[in-house]
């Protein structure tokens, strides 16, 4: 099983690689994916790149490997998911933007995040509310955004069964963002 997942990885990679579009929805500090073990409940149950998903000119390039335990901040994101839905084994993070967030409610994702009045030590010191959001919430909704805050990017994460299943839904938005910013 943890063979298949660093393979689905290795293909979700190539995927976004080979989709031009993808270059645009990729955040600042790089994506990456995770897919977890069936039943994770620790990080070195989760694969993800050593590496990042970055932007190099117009292209995505994917740098590192899958390996277990690699992804500390995707590990913590995908396992308080999978707290709330257990078919959610994989995730993407992408840039924030509203009009990303649009795109993913007209695919048909619900895309959640908390309007925090006072964020909770532990998220400023990840430098990430989502899995606190999705604590919150008692749900994992297919899409959580985090807005951001001082010295913190914000992103999108979007949640899916396999590594295979969240590339090809980042490729969808991808592809709507493209369009919609060609047609400006």
């Amino acid at each position: 099983m943890s063979s298949k997942v660093k393979t689905d990885i290795k293909k979700a990679v190539k995927m976004i690689e080979a989709c031009s579009e993808c270059a645009q929805i990729l955040p600042e500090v790089g994506s990456n994916i995770a897919m977890a073990l069936l039943d994770a409940k620790k990080l070195e149950e989760v694969a993800g790149l050593t590496g990042r998903i970055i932007r190099v000119e117009d292209k995505a390039i994917g740098v590192g490997e899958p390996k277990f335990g690699a992804t500390h901040f995707m590990g913590t994101v995908l396992l308080a998911a999978m707290k709330h839905n257990p078919e959610f084994r994989a995730v993407i993070n992408l840039k924030y933007s509203p009009e990303i967030v649009r795109i993913c409610e007209e695919l048909g994702m619900e895309a959640r995040t908390y309007e925090w009045k006072e964020k909770p030590k532990e998220a400023i010191q990840m430098k990430c509310t989502i899995p606190f959001t999705i604590d919150i919430l008692q749900k994992a909704p297919e899409v959580v955004y985090d807005v951001g805050d001082v010295g913190v990017e914000a992103l999108t994460t979007v949640f899916g069964r396999t590594a295979i299943d969240v590339a090809e839904k980042a490729i969808k938005i991808a592809k709507k963002y493209s369009g919609r910013k060609n047609l400006k």
